[in-house]
């Protein structure tokens, strides 16, 4: 919808960045999302940008990704937002105090099989 309203390009991509993007990155970070449906997504992004740069599709997606100072959209791919979604994700689980117990508990007790003595930090 945003990329064929009428819009002038420079609006387009900041209903992109403003809107889209940041409810996309809230879903990611609050769910386990296949990639199947985030490639459509991403292509459909890509190819609204390029568009709006008058840039062919053909052409590299690299103009899109780059950040604001280097000359680009600083759109980033949603794929990796995704994956960096879940690492942060898995992160916070491994860092709140029970699970960071008890994950340490079980590699010290790998680490003590391993080199048969108790590990030291």
């Amino acid at each position: 919808m945003i990329g064929d309203c009428l819009l002038v390009p420079w609006q387009k991509l900041d209903a992109i960045n403003t809107f889209f993007l940041p409810r996309v990155s809230f879903h990611l970070k609050n769910g386990v999302v296949q990639k199947g449906p985030l490639n459509l997504i991403d292509r459909d992004i890509k190819r609204i940008g390029k568009r709006c740069l008058n840039l062919p599709q053909r052409a590299s997606a690299e103009p899109l990704y780059l950040s604001y100072q280097r000359g680009g959209l600083n759109l980033l791919p949603i794929n990796a937002v995704a994956d960096i979604s879940q690492i942060v994700h898995g992160l916070g689980l491994l860092q709140s105090a029970n699970l960071g117990q008890l994950s340490m508990a079980f590699l010290s007790n790998v680490v003590k099989k391993s080199v048969r003595r108790p590990p030291d930090p």
